[in-house]
């Protein structure tokens, strides 16, 4: 049986971003479009989870991966979490 050790996200992450920043919208014209009141705690919400315009080059960059930590830095849901799961990828 493993046990857990504390440890900070800077040793642990390959790459720590702000993400992307764009106008969301309710109609499909490009990927699903992760927002800060969408993370919650432990879940996300895939329906409620708007689309954005992007370029493929930014689409390359932002993408979000298996394993990818994502964090809700303000808001009412500041420091609420989410890992990204490879079930979360088939909805994005």
């Amino acid at each position: 049986m493993s046990e857990w050790r504390k440890t900070t996200l800077g040793k642990i992450s390959t790459k720590i971003s702000y993400g992307y920043t764009e106008s969301a919208s309710s109609e499909p014209i490009g990927p699903k479009f992760l927002r800060i009141t969408d993370i919650a705690k432990d879940r996300l919400d895939w329906e409620n989870v708007p689309y954005c315009p992007i370029t493929k080059e930014n689409l390359d960059k932002y993408l979000l991966k298996t394993g990818d930590i994502v964090i809700a830095r303000t808001g009412a849901t500041t420091g609420s979490t989410y890992t990204i799961k490879s079930s979360d990828l088939k909805l994005l």
